[in-house]
């Protein structure tokens, strides 16, 4: 169970996302499963960016499922280290679709899984170049059954103060947040900043699960939030990524001995045609990547790091699925 809140209006794309994966056994909640997983993927479309997270199914036999939905947008299985880990950024050529290709591919793969008979919602949000203007997507693939459905637009209209919402996962009134963009003061500025209106949404959004995780042991208080503002022809194009845990994520680099211990930051899969990157963990504080004429930033807590630390970031080792 998780819960993904997408917000969409005239100058931002913003997701949120729970990160708990969890053990059930007979209908019965056992307990958190997997405390690094991640159920977002940031994806560059040849026309424009999109970022998808699940809601559902968590493993395709032992693959985890945004593992595997990384896998179909990026047409190949992922190098790996010698110690399994899959490397944590490959350059190199892989497909490049346009937006409604990739979503087109993902329902196809959806649709042919049996495994997600046992039910899966994915929900997509992006912006898309139609004959030369920015136009807004929300869409969710939902499989329950053998029947796999697709709802929502390819082509949103949305008014400049308001805003269109697209739910997926645990129940959720979201009458609690509709009139959550056009309350926010930065829409009082003239001309407003597309990215601060856009991290004041996230914000709010990332409340409103951490709110719900409060009342429902399925939904994780760990969110990740991925916004992407309007930008202008000639302007800066960026997708912002932040890890916003409620407490402090401790992890230890080992080695024949152990090397430091560092407060730590998760970041989801990142797909584009010229490399992508595998969820992996960093020491905080931010970075980045420049791909495809896209920055993607991330942006974490300080690091809390033990001294001689400076930095580090490298791929995860993810547990097997819940016996």
């Amino acid at each position: 169970m998780t819960l993904v809140l997408t917000a969409i209006n005239a100058a931002c794309v913003v997701q949120a996302s729970d990160r708990l994966t969890t053990k059930w056994r007979r209908q019965r909640l056992l307990g958190e499963h997997d405390a690094i997983a991640n159920k977002t993927i940031v994806y560059l479309a040849k026309d424009g960016p999109m970022v998808i997270s699940f809601a559902g199914v968590a493993y395709v036999g032992s693959e985890p499922t945004d593992d595997w939905i990384a896998r179909q947008l990026a047409g190949r299985e992922p190098q790996r280290l010698p110690d399994g880990r899959i490397m944590s950024v490959t350059f190199g050529r892989f497909p490049a679709r346009t937006f409604n290709q990739a979503c087109w591919l993902l329902q196809s793969a959806v649709a042919a899984e049996r495994v997600f008979e046992g039910g899966l919602e994915i929900a997509i949000g992006g912006w898309r170049i139609r004959r030369h203007r920015l136009v807004q997507t929300a869409l969710a693939i939902v499989k329950t059954g053998q029947a796999t459905v697709r709802q929502g637009h390819m082509r949103l209209r949305t008014k400049a103060f308001g805003a269109a919402f697209l739910k997926i996962g645990a129940d959720f009134n979201l009458s609690e947040v509709k009139g959550l963009p056009a309350d926010h003061p930065v829409w009082s500025t003239r001309p407003f900043d597309a990215a601060v209106l856009s991290a004041a949404i996230s914000d709010d959004l990332a409340e409103t699960i951490v709110n719900k995780a409060k009342s429902n042991r399925a939904v994780g208080s760990d969110v990740m939030a991925v916004e992407i503002p309007r930008w202008e022809p000639d302007g800066i194009r960026k997708v912002t990524i932040r890890f916003k845990p409620q407490v402090e994520r401790q992890y230890t680099i080992q080695g024949s001995s152990v090397i430091g211990r560092f407060s730590a930051a998760f970041w989801p899969w990142i797909v584009t045609p010229m490399g992508v990157q595998a969820p992996s963990i960093s020491t905080g504080g931010g970075g980045g990547l420049r791909l495809c004429g896209w920055q993607i930033i991330f942006e974490a807590p300080g690091a809390n790091n033990s001294p001689g630390l400076l930095s580090a970031h490298f791929s995860l080792q993810r547990p097997g699925p819940a016996r």
